[in-house]
């Protein structure tokens, strides 16, 4: 079912990548995240298709394979650890990180590496339309457990 839904999120990214001529949807990366943080079992061979698709995106968008690494490799290997230190059934944490790694990719990797002059009003439009987008996502992971 991640799988159907990952390829859903990554066309969808792509699509917004041509409709808002820029990279502000991060869906498939944030799907990505929760994933790992929600599920507490190894899923190496999802985690290898999430990267996968997102190295692919990386190289659409960005012209570069292997930038992707410097954030969703750290996720593999911290998660374990996070896990045991923050509850993440709550939503909280789970927005505090996913904002904490916009930031990261936004005023790290395009501003510092790519030399890219980011603007703030797509830089709030990028928050806003990804912790909407994790929402979404978080509720569809949590399911309806009551």
């Amino acid at each position: 079912m991640f799988i159907i839904v990952a390829i859903f999120l990554f066309f969808v990214d792509i699509l917004a990548f041509i409709l808002f001529n820029g990279w502000i949807l991060y869906s498939l990366f944030t799907l990505f995240l929760f994933t790992n943080l929600k599920i507490s079992k190894n899923i190496f061979y999802l985690n290898c298709f999430f990267i996968f698709l997102i190295l692919i995106q990386d190289y659409f968008i960005l012209g570069r394979v292997g930038l992707s690494f410097i954030y969703s490799l750290p996720i593999l290997i911290f998660t374990p650890v996070l896990r045991k230190l923050f509850d993440f059934r709550t939503f909280i944490f789970n927005f505090l990180l996913l904002l904490f790694l916009l930031i990261f990719h936004l005023f790290f990797i395009k501003n510092l590496v790519f030399s890219l002059n980011i603007a703030l009003y797509s830089t709030l439009l990028c928050f806003f339309i990804n912790i909407i987008v994790g929402f979404l996502i978080f509720l569809g992971i949590s399911g309806n457990r009551s």
